[in-house]
C-alpha cells in the first residue's frame, strides 16, 4: 500500500489518523467524496483501476482525514439512522460543530490557521455554544404558551412575534449590505487580484464548517490531479536553504559524501507544508480572529441564562440590588439618556436647516424591495417548514384550546 510520494500519506495513515479500521475507513472516504462532490477516483494511484491502492498528498490528507474521521456524527448521518422521523436535530448540528472544530485546533498549523481565517469557522463556534441554549429556552417559551395560566398568551405572542419581525429585517439587511460593499469592492479591484468562486464561496459568513472544508479540498484537486499526470515526482527537501537561514529555527543533518541516509518524515513533511502549501492558504488574518475568537469564548462562558443565574447567586431583580448598585445603575442610565439627548440635539438643529425631504434613497429602497421579494419566496418555497412550525406551536396551544 505504498503512497505515490514518500512524502504522501497511504491509507494505513489515513486510518490511524482518523481511528477506523481498513473497511469503515474506505466506507466513510466513499461517503464523503459523495456528500460533497469529490470524485474518490483523485486519491487512487491509478486512475482508471479500481484495484489501485490510495495515496493522499499532503495537500489534502488532513482535511479529508477530518471529514472522514467525523462522518458517523454528521447530522444528516445521524438523522438517516432515526427509525421514524427521519429530521436533523439541531443540537446534533452543534456537537457536530464542537468535534470539528476541536480537531481543527490539533491540525497542522498551515491548515488551521487557514480555517480560522474563514468567517464560517467563527459561525461555527457560535453555532457550538448556543444552540443547545437555543432550543432550551425555545422549549420553554412554547411550553409557556400552554403552561401559564395567569398570564396573557396572546399578548406574549405579540411582543414575540414584533421581535421576530425586527430580527427577520435587520437580519436580511446586514446581509444585504455586506452583499452591496463585496460587489463594489470586486468592481474595483482588478480582474487578476478577484476571488475565485471557489474562495468566494469559502469567505460566506455562514458557510458550514464541513463545507469550508471540502472546498479546500477541492481547491488543492488541480494540484493532487497534477501530481498524478506526472508520475509522483518526489519531493527534494530544501536543506541547504534551511542550514543557510538560522532564523528558520531548524538544522538539517550534513551527510558525507557517498553515504545514504534516511529522511526524517516528519521533518520532510513539515517543510513540505512550508514550503509547498503555506503559501497557497490564507493567514494574515489569524492572529486577529484567534484573539476574536478568545474574546467570543469568554464572553459566551461568562454568560448566564436565569435558571444559572438564579443557582449561582449572581441574578438579582432590581429590588434585590443594594443601594450602591442601585445608585450606580441610575447614574449610567442618566449618562446614557444625556448622551442620547445630546446627540439628538444635533440631530435635530442640522434637521431645522432643511427645506425640504430628501428623496428615497436607492439603496435603501434596493433593500426594501429585495426583503420583501425574499419574504414572498420563503413563504413559497418553504411550504414544508412552515408547516413543521404550525404543527410545533400548535401542540403547545392545544392545551389553550382545552
Amino acid at each position: 500500500m505504498a503512497a505515490g510520494r514518500r512524502v504522501d500519506f497511504t491509507q494505513k495513515e489515513m486510518e490511524e489518523m482518523t481511528g477506523l479500521g481498513r473497511v469503515q475507513f474506505k466506507r466513510n472516504l466513499d461517503r464523503v467524496c459523495d456528500m460533497y462532490g469529490i470524485k474518490v477516483s483523485d486519491f487512487k494511484k491509478e486512475k482508471d483501476n479500481p484495484n489501485s491502492h490510495y495515496t493522499f498528498p499532503p495537500e489534502v490528507a488532513e482535511l479529508l482525514a477530518l471529514l472522514v474521521k467525523n462522518f458517523d456524527f454528521h447530522p444528516l448521518t445521524l438523522a438517516k439512522k432515526e427509525k421514524e422521523n427521519k429530521i436533523v436535530k439541531a443540537t446534533d448540528v452543534a456537537n457536530y460543530n464542537k468535534k470539528i472544530l476541536e480537531d481543527i485546533d490539533e491540525m497542522e498549523d498551515v491548515f488551521k490557521k487557514a480555517i480560522y481565517c474563514r468567517p464560517g469557522h467563527y459561525a461555527a463556534n457560535n453555532i457550538a455554544f448556543w444552540t443547545d441554549e437555543f432550543v432550551k429556552q425555545l422549549t420553554r417559551f412554547i411550553y409557556n404558551l400552554s403552561a401559564l395560566k395567569s398570564e396573557n398568551i396572546g399578548d406574549a405572542l405579540a411582543q414575540f412575534t414584533k421581535k421576530l419581525d425586527d430580527m427577520n429585517y435587520f437580519l436580511f439587511r446586514g446581509e444585504y449590505f455586506r452583499n452591496e460593499v463585496m460587489a463594489s469592492n470586486e468592481e474595483a479591484t482588478p480582474l487578476e487580484f478577484r476571488m475565485t468562486e471557489l474562495d468566494k464561496s469559502m469567505n460566506v459568513q455562514n458557510k458550514s464548517i464541513d463545507f469550508i472544508i471540502a472546498d479546500m479540498i477541492k481547491g488543492f484537486l488541480p494540484t493532487v490531479r497534477e501530481i498524478r499526470k506526472k508520475k509522483f515526482p518526489e519531493y527534494e527537501p530544501p536543506y541547504e536553504f534551511i542550514n543557510n537561514n538560522p532564523i528558520l529555527g531548524l538544522k538539517a543533518v550534513v551527510v558525507p559524501d557517498g553515504e545514504e541516509a534516511e529522511d526524517d518524515l516528519f521533518l520532510v513533511r513539515m517543510l513540505y507544508y512550508r514550503q509547498m502549501i503555506a503559501g497557497r492558504l490564507p493567514s494574515t488574518s489569524y492572529e486577529t480572529n484567534e484573539f476574536n475568537l478568545e474574546h467570543l469564548h469568554e464572553k459566551n462562558s461568562q454568560w448566564r441564562n436565569r435558571v444559572d443565574a438564579i443557582k449561582d447567586g449572581s441574578f438579582k431583580e432590581p429590588s434585590e440590588l443594594s443601594l450602591e448598585e442601585k445608585k450606580k445603575n441610575v447614574k449610567a442610565n442618566i449618562a446614557d439618556y444625556k448622551a442620547y439627548i445630546a446627540v439628538a440635539e444635533k440631530i435635530l438643529e442640522e434637521l431645522e436647516n432643511e427645506t425640504e425631504d430628501l428623496e428615497k434613497n436607492p439603496l435603501l429602497l434596493g433593500l426594501q424591495t429585495s426583503f420583501e421579494e425574499h419574504c414572498t419566496t420563503v413563504d413559497k418555497v418553504n411550504k414544508r417548514l412552515h408547516e413543521i412550525v404550525d404543527e410545533l406551536v400548535g401542540e403547545a396551544m392545544q392545551e389553550i384550546m382545552k
